[in-house]
């Protein structure tokens, strides 16, 4: 009878919370970016340092607030609206060599390498590209602090392995390497990761699973 009377309170306590609360309706414009399909996946950073966010998609990025002055970040191939994105599943956005200007660290079709554009700043023009891991698998990788340090990681697979690629921060163009988290547990068929702060000293928890393969869900925690 307790728990009945305690549940009726937190129910009647939450309508009155949400009776009290003022219906917002939050409103959008919608901009068309492209009617070309380039690029599975988007993001937004300060590409020209001018104080305003901007968008990358695949091979172009879009000047904010605007998005109508476009540039060119490497040579644009369309792809095929029937298939799943081969040079741009992702673009990570970061400044990896601590020049002051924001880089894209992309990857395409999973078991295809990750290449790190580095942004020519000022100078413009085309941005130089450097493969730095051969090989980045999954349908969710994701560039995230996971380790409790300042900076980012790549979590993803590679043939079987699940782990995370520390970057070369030394020199960012040259080779990174992965560090396991776990071998084989997913094979290269992971569909999904999420990264909840539940360890130590911030450092994360990775979670992962598979629609591919029926009740793989792993949870590794630093």
């Amino acid at each position: 009878m307790t728990r009945f009377l305690l549940t009726l309170f937190f129910v009647g306590l939450s309508t009155v919370l949400f009776a009290a609360s003022p219906s917002v309706l939050h409103s959008f414009d919608r901009l068309e970016l492209s009617d070309e399909y380039y690029a599975e996946g988007a993001n937004i950073g300060d590409f020209n340092n001018d104080g305003k966010m901007d968008i990358v998609a695949g091979p172009f990025w879009y000047a904010g607030p605007s998005f109508k002055e476009k540039h060119e970040i490497y040579k644009p191939v369309v792809e095929d609206r029937n298939r799943y994105s081969y040079s741009s599943f992702f673009s990570f956005v970061y400044d990896l060599n601590g020049d002051g200007w924001t880089d894209v660290l992309g990857n395409g079709l999973p078991g295809r390498p990750a290449h790190y554009y580095e942004n020519p700043g000022k100078k413009g023009g085309h941005w130089k590209k450097h493969q730095v891991f051969d090989w980045v698998s999954n349908e969710s990788p994701t560039f995230t602090q996971l380790v409790g340090d300042e900076r980012p990681e790549l979590v993803c697979t590679r043939q079987g392995v699940f782990g995370y690629v520390e970057v070369n921060w030394a020199a960012p163009e040259k080779s990174w390497y992965l560090i396991a988290i776990m071998h084989g547990s997913m094979r290269s068929r992971c569909s999904s990761c999420s990264f909840p702060s539940v360890g130590a000293g911030g450092a994360a928890a990775t979670i992962a699973s598979s629609s591919h393969l029926i009740g793989h869900l792993i949870c590794a925690v630093a």
